[in-house]
């Protein structure tokens, strides 16, 4: 059987392995600066990311790459934690001191 045959397909499945093949075929990889450019965080940010594992990457001897399908699906889940903003400065405790 040919595999690049689709005809015995239901419409539904072909499309979608169609959509997996345009997915598969449009991945980029970026290097590191790449990814820094692409999140536009800072270089420090994105180290200490990569230091605990935080973000999806990839060691190719000495270089970092990082497929971009794994940076937006690490981009969709990652949740900043924010304190919300009063406008004032955090203000010290005696225990802080």
């Amino acid at each position: 059987m040919d595999t690049t045959d689709n005809a015995h397909l239901p419409s539904e499945l072909e499309a979608l392995v169609h959509r997996l093949k345009e997915l598969i075929t449009k991945d980029q990889i970026f290097n590191f600066s790449e990814v820094v450019s692409y999140l536009r965080l800072p270089a420090g940010t994105i180290r200490e990311l990569i230091r605990f594992r935080e973000i999806p990457c990839h060691k190719v001897g000495r270089r970092l790459l990082f497929r971009q399908s794994e940076v937006d699906r690490w981009l969709s889940r990652y949740r900043l934690r924010q304190r919300p903003h009063t406008g004032k400065s955090p203000t010290r405790t005696k225990a802080d001191r």
